[in-house]
């Protein structure tokens, strides 16, 4: 009973890290400039300890340097702080600040995130059964934006390309087949899986 507890702890623990450095990289794409852990611990109301210790696991993964008391995005960081930051703000659009900052962190993104910082390309690009993940959208209309997040087609979810039509594309989105026009799958960007 007790090793369960214990592994609940840690994964809680986990989830919590996961969240906070993820905080700490979009703040700082918004922000531009290097982070002091006084603004992560005034933007995302924790403590000094933990701030800490999500920078050193920034760090260890290679995504982050923290010198002088400031932390600033190792090159590999700034593309992932893209992708969660682009994310956010695809959100924030459509549902305000307060709502994406909370609903930013229930993406299948963060799993995948990793692989998000490579070059991703139009959907158009994709060949039929091909596996890939939203990277970002390049979609300018709030309504299409939420369209797109209601049926499940968010940064960080995946998909399969099952049929081009001379009309647009039928995607396998979280088990369910969608339909989208070509000029809309311009705007959709993903990085292959396949």
């Amino acid at each position: 009973m007790g090793s369960d507890r214990m592994k609940k702890k840690r994964e809680k623990n986990h989830e919590w890290m996961r969240l906070l450095m993820e905080d700490i990289m979009r703040l700082s794409r918004e922000k531009d400039s290097p982070l002091s852990v006084e603004d992560v611990m005034e933007d995302s109301s924790v403590d000094r300890q933990e701030v800490k210790e999500a920078i050193e696991r920034l760090e260890k993964r290679g995504l982050a340097k923290f010198e002088r008391g400031h932390l600033a995005l190792t090159e590999q960081g700034e593309k992932v702080a893209d992708v969660i930051y682009n994310y956010h703000r695809v959100i924030e659009e459509v549902l305000g600040h307060e709502v994406a900052h909370a609903l930013e962190h229930f993406s299948e993104a963060a799993e995948k995130i990793k692989i998000l910082g490579e070059k991703a390309k139009p959907l158009e690009k994709f060949r039929e059964n091909e596996r890939g993940v939203v990277a970002y959208f390049e979609i300018g209309n709030p309504k299409v934006i939420s369209k797109l997040l209601g049926i499940g087609l968010s940064p960080g979810v995946s998909f399969r390309v099952i049929k081009y039509r001379k009309d647009g594309f039928v995607l396998e989105v979280g088990g369910r087949l969608v339909v989208l026009g070509r000029e809309l799958g311009k705007g959709i960007a993903g990085v292959s899986m396949s």
